[in-house]
């Protein structure tokens, strides 16, 4: 009994002056943490990357189907003939759209009555660019 109770203090010693000399974080545990922390941040750093490209596409799609719901609406109340065809021109509005904007207009005769055109449908495609080339098109009859 009395070596065990040597031992016990003798480990008890030990361990005081062990944490004399610990005071704080050592510097290998920092090492490791900030090494931990990089691969987690390099992990994570693609996903938020396409987030934010996902984001701006859904953003760009929506101000897309905007452009061209306001084209085709343009374009029935200017009448049927004033429908041509236009490709690629700009749409953009400044101030307004972060991303350059291509639209294009389709015209196609529906309908005539005696040599005369009745109505037309009209396409409105609209392109855009975020890491490929985005595309959008709008179909509408315009009479």
């Amino acid at each position: 009994m009395s070596l065990m109770l040597k031992n016990l203090k003798s480990l008890k010693i030990k361990s005081q002056t062990a944490m004399k000399y610990q005071n704080g974080i050592g510097i290998i545990e920092v090492v490791v943490s900030f090494v931990v922390l990089g691969i987690m941040v390099a992990a994570i750093a693609p996903m938020m990357t396409a987030n934010v490209w996902s984001l701006e596409n859904t953003l760009a799609r929506n101000a897309a189907a905007y452009k061209a719901e306001r084209m085709l609406d343009s374009l029935q109340m200017a009448g049927i003939h004033q429908v041509t065809t236009v490709t690629d021109f700009p749409c953009s509005e400044a101030g307004v759209d972060k991303r350059a904007f291509t639209c294009s207009i389709t015209p196609t005769v529906l309908t005539t009555n005696f040599e005369v055109v009745t109505s037309k449908k009209v396409v409105v495609t609209i392109n855009w660019t975020i890491n490929r080339v985005h595309t959008l098109s709008v179909e509408g009859v315009v009479q």
